[in-house]
Parts: structure tokens; C-alpha cells; sequence
């Protein structure tokens, strides 16, 4: 496991950097989907994927890292995070539920610090980000009968966005029992450089949700998708 403050970057080009290397680490499936234009720093615009466990799952949980500045920021560290987490792994691996983390949903406006768009959405370079989302989802999606996808965010002020996002979800995955909803993961500090006392409210809050949703997947019911986490 490493420091809450290690596993966040102050932009889009160093956090998606951490992510991949995490990710690698880990072992988990890499994928990744560019995207036209670049971004701040002309780096490379793209979704990344990492899938943690086993291809034909019947739960999985997606993890998204937000879709606009601030909330990739945190998101990006918050995924860190996890990859690097042994006991999180760990009980996702036991409860039999694999783990797909999507770096960044829009990453054009995560690098250019952008409000979010809601789905269906394009890049302002041009090419559908609401299509990139339905192929990753249909990807990793195809075997499982239950998922639960929790986008990761800054503000506790419920998101409109989810409503397209769940909907999409649902077309991707018609055999199995879905639920979309943000995860706020609590207050952005205002200075630029965070330190671990920053950061570590951010990721117990996080950590106890994720755990809270591998427990929520495997629940004898489906109705337990219904619940908040």
C-alpha cells in the first residue's frame, strides 16, 4: 500500500501515467481507447482500462474516475489507490467480483480542468464519447448478471449525468441487474500540492465504500442494488 498523497497528480498527463503503472503492477488486463485531439500539455488523450479478475465474472464493479477536472483528479488518485490496496484486492478477488477501473471518462475535459458533459456527449475534436463508453461497457460487461458502477466525484450534489450513465449501462448489459450512481469522495483541498493528511479523509471514505460494494454485489438478493452506498 502506498502514502493517500502518492497516489494523486496535479494533472491529467501525470495522474493517467500513475494510473497505467499502477495498473501494470497490479497485473490487471490494459485497455485502452484514444481519443481525437490532445490535451493541455499535448499529451495524449485517452480511456484507460483495467480489469482485476476473471473475464467471465458474474459481479462486477466499474469504477470510474470522474468526468471533469476536479473530479478526475481525486477519482485518478482514488484508483491509484485501490490498485496498490492488498487487502481491497484481495476481497474482491475472494467474493469473486472483478473490478474494471475506466481512468477518466472524458478525458479532454479532465486535462483542460472542463465541467462535465452529460451522455450522450462528444469530444470537442470530434468522435463520440458515448460510444467508447458502450464498447467498453459491452466488452466487460457481456458475462456478468450483476453490476454496479460507481462514478467517483468531488461534490455531494446529486449529478444529472448518472441518469444518462445508467441508461447506458443498461443497454450494455440487458442480461443483468445494473445500478449507476455517483461516490463522493469529499472536499477538494484548495492549495495545489496535497499532503497525506489531505488526502486520507478522501481515501477512507472511498476504501469503505468500495468494500461496501463488494459486499453489495454478492448480496443474496437484487434488491441490494437498490441501496446507497
Amino acid at each position: 500500500m502506498i502514502g493517500p498523497a502518492a497516489a494523486f497528480a496535479p494533472a491529467y498527463a501525470r495522474a493517467r501515467v500513475q494510473f497505467l503503472e499502477a495498473a501494470a503492477t497490479a497485473g490487471t488486463a490494459l485497455g485502452s481507447h484514444p481519443l481525437p485531439g490532445t490535451g493541455a500539455d499535448g499529451e495524449t488523450l485517452a480511456i484507460d482500462t483495467a480489469r482485476d479478475g476473471a473475464a467471465d465474472a458474474g459481479a462486477l464493479l466499474i469504477l470510474s474516475s470522474g468526468r471533469h477536472g476536479t473530479d478526475g483528479r481525486v477519482g485518478s488518485g482514488v484508483q491509484v489507490f485501490a490498485l496498490h490496496d492488498a487487502a481491497w484486492r484481495e476481497q474482491a478477488h475472494t467474493a469473486g467480483v472483478a473490478v474494471l477501473y475506466v481512468h477518466a471518462l472524458d478525458p479532454e475535459a479532465c486535462s483542460f480542468q472542463r465541467p462535465p458533459r452529460p451522455a450522450p456527449a462528444e469530444t470537442a475534436a470530434g468522435g463520440s464519447l458515448t460510444g467508447r463508453w458502450l464498447q467498453i461497457l459491452q466488452a466487460h460487461g457481456r458475462h456478468a448478471r450483476r453490476v454496479l458502477w460507481l462514478d467517483l466525484c468531488t461534490s455531494d450534489t446529486p449529478d444529472p449525468g448518472i441518469t444518462g450513465l445508467q441508461a447506458l449501462l443498461e443497454q450494455a448489459c440487458p442480461q443483468a441487474s445494473v445500478r449507476c450512481r455517483s461516490l463522493p469522495c469529499g472536499p477538494v483541498p484548495a492549495h495545489s500540492i496535497w499532503t497525506d493528511a489531505d488526502c486520507a479523509p478522501l481515501i477512507v471514505h472511498a476504501r469503505q465504500a468500495l468494500f461496501a460494494g463488494v459486499a453489495e454485489l454478492v448480496a443474496p438478493s437484487d434488491n441490494a442494488l437498490a441501496a446507497d452506498v
